[in-house]
C-alpha cells in the first residue's frame, strides 16, 4: 500500500495529474526529488539553447517558474575555431579589461 502511495502521489497535487496527495514523510520526499529534478533539467535545456556564448546570461521570463533565469551557457559545444567563453574571459583581464561580473 506504501509502494502504491508514492506512484500515485508522486505529482503532488491534484493540479498537476496526482490521483493522491502525498500524506507519508518518504510521497513528500519523493514528490519533491521529482519536481526538483524536472525543474533542473528544464533549466539545462533552456541554457543548451542560449545563443550569447559569454558565460552567464538572463532569460527570457518562464512563466512556468514565474521568473527571469541568470543561466550559465558555458556547458555548450563552441566551434573549432572559435574560443571558449573561459579563454575569450582569460584575454579579457589579461589584456586589462574590465573583471566580469555577476552584477
Amino acid at each position: 500500500a506504501r509502494i502504491k502511495h508514492l506512484i500515485l502521489s508522486h505529482h503532488g497535487s491534484h493540479e498537476f495529474g496526482s490521483p493522491s496527495l502525498p500524506m507519508l514523510k518518504e510521497a513528500f520526499i519523493l514528490y519533491f526529488l521529482d519536481d526538483m529534478d524536472a525543474k533542473i533539467n528544464y533549466t539545462e535545456q533552456l541554457a543548451s539553447r542560449m545563443e550569447s556564448g559569454e558565460g552567464y546570461s538572463w532569460s527570457p521570463y518562464q512563466g512556468n517558474l514565474g521568473r527571469f533565469l541568470l543561466l550559465n551557457d558555458t556547458g555548450r559545444k563552441s566551434e573549432p575555431d572559435e574560443p571558449s567563453a573561459d579563454q575569450k574571459r582569460k584575454d579579457r583581464t589579461k589584456n586589462g579589461g574590465p573583471q566580469p561580473t555577476l552584477f
